[in-house]
């Protein structure tokens, strides 16, 4: 006859985590005192800053980049990069979208070796293309 086999004893509850701290009552705040500015003050400014705003053209990247490549001695990716905020890649991929759009580009090498850089040129009026 085979023996049964003993329960094996059982692990004790984990004790309970402490609780934290009751946070204590926020103290009452005074109320704050009326702004000198009224509604109509307000709608006021807000028109004058809707008027400022629609006066004022809005600069485009696009627009930088084209201008900078209008230039006779043209664009490098560093005077991009400076002007934009992009990163390299970024600039190259917007040439090439320009030349993809039919504006023709001209791209001249500067210096040899590890040093070079490339500088690219708009020609013509193709660079009013939307990119």
């Amino acid at each position: 006859m085979a023996k049964k086999p003993t329960p094996k004893p059982s692990k004790p509850a984990p004790a309970p985590k402490p609780r934290a701290a009751a946070k204590p009552a926020k103290a009452p705040q005074p109320p704050q005192a009326e702004p000198d500015s009224t509604a109509a003050d307000d709608a006021v400014q807000h028109a004058a800053a809707a008027k400022a705003a629609a006066t004022t053209p809005r600069v485009v990247k696009r627009d930088i980049v084209l201008a900078l490549l209008r230039r006779m001695d043209g664009a490098t990716a560093a005077d991009i990069c400076a002007a934009t905020g992009w990163l390299p890649h970024t600039t190259r991929a917007f040439i090439s979208t320009l030349a993809k759009r039919g504006a023709t580009i001209e791209s001249t090498k500067q210096g040899r070796g590890a040093g070079s850089t490339t500088a690219w040129r708009l020609l013509g009026a193709e660079g009013s293309t939307d990119a």
